[in-house]
Formats: structure tokens, sequence, C-alpha cells
């Protein structure tokens, strides 16, 4: 037995390897901030439920076994408890006054599915969330859940003076909103005493090293994923701090690694912004997605009570409105303001043969995985939290894909002996691997042709014309915007800053008998530093103005061939 729980995890990295990489394009950086060996945490944002951790697990590098805190229910199933142990995760009671959003116990339909805890020590500064108890039951329960994770910190303790490294997912649970939620304090308060112990015992401390991940759409399968691994956070000079400080150094790292607004607002705004100055049909913008993003919202947010700003803002939320009225991405209306009508219509000549071909190639990988594709979609039209969404195609694919793998060469098997089973399985990764690369251009193709037809039968010809007016127009506005702010002389603090609506992570709209989370505590938005700011701005400058090879402008978004298309929503 003990054999076999030691191959948990390696099967669990290449499940979730298979499965990150057949639902996302994953780019990662910063792989040289992890430490090859050595106490280490991990401190990951936690915006996709359970494909987080998976993200993790599949993209650490040198290959390092993540170390999760996990919620100690999960042990009361003896199959559950062998295979989190195998998985090297360590229980946690949580505290009942926990600021989580977490469910009570029987609610079927849990956000925080990932079962990973926020803090292994119970806190005097947790909100309650709303139940009915006594007195001596709430003293009770805190008795019970402060002896627990004492168990969890002498084992976390072991861990990390072995060497390993402990993932944590700082927020505590995951959501859907256009930043990340107020960071817990239970990761500085393990990392400050871990390092209070190893100081005594003359070892080095536990450094944390921030992981965004950054989904370009969480939601859309195929759609791409930047993963950025930050310089680490030396914990040495917090002893003796509050934690705190700690906490809010560790957010502010995480922040530098992630892509986030104050509201929705300026969230489609930048993300309009991004689309209309580095068109996906020309760059390959998924390496620099985090800082271009960064610097539009720098704009939009950060300086947007500049004169110049305010117009822009509306223009890109008018434009966005349009594309989700009509239903068409943004790329449809620049090939039709970009290209004449002749080169219009040999680019949808050439994505009719791209699809014809690309669909004849996919066409055994989509019977044999098409009802996957169906059971999920039907699931999510009934799952009111987006978070979940990525989840449920994720889960089905690691459970799924073998299940059918198994079941068609335990066919083969029984109709032709060993030799069928052996060819029936090469047969199957033979179209899994064809599948897996040609079905990109094959949906490519299926939307640009989409939208093209959209706009030439639905939307018709003035309008869309009206469309690509505007989107051209718009363009000339954020160029000469971010040229007119973009100046070392900016008065940045002269700028009033805000107001921002505080954005609600639970839709409005949940159907009868979904459960309700209370909403998490949302971070104080301040504005970066003069400094900060100006260099977004420059950096931007530089980018669209395509001045490359400036001195400390990082390198532009790459015009160049793709090795996939980028997927995206509206």
């Amino acid at each position: 037995m003990d054999w076999l729980q030691r191959q948990i995890y390696p099967l669990t990295y290449w499940g979730a390897s298979g499965t990150i990489h057949t639902n996302f394009h994953v780019h990662v950086e910063g792989q040289e901030n992890v430490m090859p060996t050595g106490a280490l945490f991990l401190a990951c944002t936690h915006s996709g439920m359970v494909m987080d951790p998976g993200i993790l697990i599949a993209t650490t590098p040198h290959r390092r076994q993540n170390h999760y805190w996990a919620k100690d229910s999960i042990w009361r199933s003896k199959l559950m408890g062998f295979i989190f142990d195998g998985l090297g995760a360590v229980p946690v009671t949580r505290n009942a006054k926990s600021r989580s959003l977490t469910p009570d116990p029987g609610n079927s339909l849990s956000r925080d599915t990932t079962e990973l805890a926020d803090s292994p020590c119970p806190s005097p500064d947790r909100e309650p969330r709303t139940r009915t108890t006594t007195a001596a039951s709430d003293v009770s329960t805190a008795s019970t859940s402060a002896s627990a994770n004492a168990k969890l910190w002498e084992a976390t303790t072991k861990m990390l003076e072995s060497g390993e490294l402990v993932g944590v997912f700082p927020e505590g649970t995951s959501y859907t909103l256009p930043h990340f939620i107020q960071f817990k304090d239970g990761l500085a308060k393990s990392a400050i005493e871990y390092a209070k112990s190893a100081q005594k015992a003359g070892r080095p401390s536990a450094p944390i090293v921030p992981v965004g991940i950054n989904y370009l759409d969480k939601e859309l399968w195929r759609s791409s994923v930047a993963v950025i691994y930050g310089s680490p956070v030396s914990v040495d000079e917090f002893v003796g701090r509050p934690v705190a400080d700690l906490t809010q150094q560790i957010q502010d790292r995480v922040a530098d690694a992630t892509v986030n607004a104050p509201d929705w607002d300026t969230w489609h705004a930048a993300q309009i912004a991004r689309k209309v100055l580095f068109p996906a049909a020309a760059f390959d913008l998924v390496p620099r997605y985090v800082p271009v993003m960064q610097a539009l919202i720098t704009l939009i947010a950060d300086v947007g009570n500049h004169p110049a700003v305010g117009p822009v803002k509306s223009a890109a939320l008018a434009y966005h409105a349009s594309l989700k009225r009509h239903g068409v991405l943004d790329r449809a209306v620049y090939l039709v303001g970009t290209h004449d009508p002749a080169q219009i219509g040999a680019k949808a000549l050439f994505h009719a043969v791209q699809l014809v071909i690309t669909s004849l190639l996919a066409l055994p990988g989509g019977l044999l995985y098409g009802a996957i594709f169906l059971l999920t979609d039907m699931h999510n039209k009934k799952e009111p939290y987006t978070e979940c969404h990525a989840q449920t195609k994720g889960l089905a694919t690691l459970t799924l894909v073998p299940l059918i793998h198994f079941g068609m060469t335990l066919l083969g098997l029984i109709a032709f002996g060993p030799i069928g089973a052996v060819t029936t399985e090469l047969t199957l990764i033979a179209v899994s691997v064809v599948f897996h690369y040609v079905v990109d251009w094959c949906i490519e193709s299926a939307q640009i042709l989409h939208d093209l037809a959209v706009l030439a039968v639905l939307v018709g010809q003035d309008e869309t014309r009206a469309l690509a007016r505007d989107r051209n127009t718009l363009h000339v506005a954020l160029m000469e915007t971010v040229k007119a702010v973009a100046t070392p002389d900016l008065d940045v603090d002269a700028l009033p800053y805000g107001p921002f609506r505080q954005e609600q992570s639970a839709p409005t709209d949940l159907p009868k008998g979904a459960p309700t989370f209370p909403e998490p505590s949302h971070p104080e938005w301040t504005r970066p530093s003069a400094d900060v700011v100006r260099r977004r701005l420059r950096d931007l400058d530089a980018w669209v103005h395509a001045t490359d090879g400036a001195e400390g402008v990082p390198r532009r978004p790459a015009m160049r061939w793709r090795a996939w298309p980028v997927r995206e929503a509206v």
C-alpha cells in the first residue's frame, strides 16, 4: 500500500498536466524564482477553482511536489484520506469564525471545491458567518480548531524542515471578480513562525514566491492562461513585526504578477483597448498579457480622471456594448475595417478551406470526445457560478477521457486479442494528438466565418461600416491619449482617484434554490506610486508606437506567426 500511495502524486502530475494542456494554452514565466530544493511557500491567486491547484502542479518548476493545506473533512472518507495522504496534503480544521465562503455543511454546491484551506491558526479578527450557536459552542469550536490546527502547524513545519514546498491560496476561496480578494493571514503567520524556529535552529527561513494565474477567459475551452512566478519575498525581515505587514507584502507582490481592475467597467474598457491596439490577428500577446493589461488599467483607472482619458473609456465601453449586442468578436470588425472587399473575400475563402480541412482532421476526435463537451455545456448552463465552468470541463476531461480509452482498448482486446488492444490504443493516441493540434484552427475559422456572415447578413453593411469606423476612431483616440499622458512631467498625484464600484462576486440572477455565500473582503484600492504609473504609461507608449529598443522598456508584443490561435469571448 505504501508503494501505491507513493505513485499518487506522479499520477496526479501527469493527469493534471494532460487536463490543463487540453483545456488551456499555458504560458509560464519566472521559473527561475523557484528554487530546485529547500523550504518554500507558493502564494497563488485562486479564481479558477480546482483548475488552480492543477495548474500549480503542472507548472511548478523542477517538478517540485506541492503540499497543500486541505480541509480535515476530506479525511472522513478512508479512500479520499488515502489519496490526499499520497498527495502530501495536510488536514486543517477551519475556524468557525473564519472569513470564508465555505457553505454550511450539507450544501451540495460549494465554490470552495478545491478543498484548500486558508489559515492554519484561528484569529480574533475573523468575521463570523451567519449561523445559530451559543457562546459555549463558540468556545468549544475555537478550542477544537486550535488543537487540530496545532497538528497542521507541526506537519507543515516537518515538511519545511525536510526542504519541501507548500502551496497556499491566501484568498481562501474561489471567485469571479475583476481583481483578487483580500488575503488572509494564515500564510504570513505560518511563514513568520517557521522563520522564528529556523533562526533558533540555524536554518534558513522559507521564502514566499507569489504566483499569478491569469486566465484570458477561464470559461472558454482552449483559451490561454499566463502563469507568472514572481520574485521571492524574504520572511526574515518581518519577524517581530505585525503579521498584517507580511500579508500586505505578499498581496503587493501577487498584484505585480496579476491583472487587477477596481471594477468591471475598467476591466472591459482595458480589454477592448488591448484588442484594438494589439489585435489577435496580428499580435502574439499572451507572453506580454499581464504588463500590457496592467498598463492599460493604469491608463483607464489610475489616471482615469485626466481630461483625455474619460472620453476614450466611454468610447471603449460603447464599442464593447456594440460587439456584445451583435455577438461578434473584435477581430472580425478589425478584418472589415482594415481590408478591402477583395481581401475580405480572400480571407473568407482561406478560412473556408481551412475549416473544411481541419474539420475532416478533427472529426474522429470530435466523435470520440464530443459527448464530454455536450455534457459539460449542459451542466454549465445550470451552473450559476462562473468559476465552476472551467472546473467542470477539467474534471470531465480528467475522468472521462481515460474511461473512453479504457473502454475502447478493452473492446479491442476482447475482439482481436492483445494486438487489437495495442492497435486500438495507438490509434486513439494518434486521433487525440491530431485533434489537439487542429481543433484550434478549426474553431478559429468557424468563428471568423460566423462573424463575417453575421456582419454581412444580420447587422447589415451600413452598421458594419459604422462599427469599423468606431473601431478605427477608438484606435486613433487611444494612440493619441497614450501619447498625451505618457509624459515625464505628468502630475499623477494632482489627478483625483476613483470613484469605483465595489463589485459583487455572486451572480445577480441566482436560480431558485441555489446556494448563496457571503461576499469576500475586497482590497482597499489605492493608486500605485507616481513612478510606477509613469513607468507603465511610458512602456505602453513605447509599445503602441512601436519604439522597440528604448532603454528599460520591456519588449513589445510580438507581431509574428502564432503557434495557435488566441481564443477569447466578446
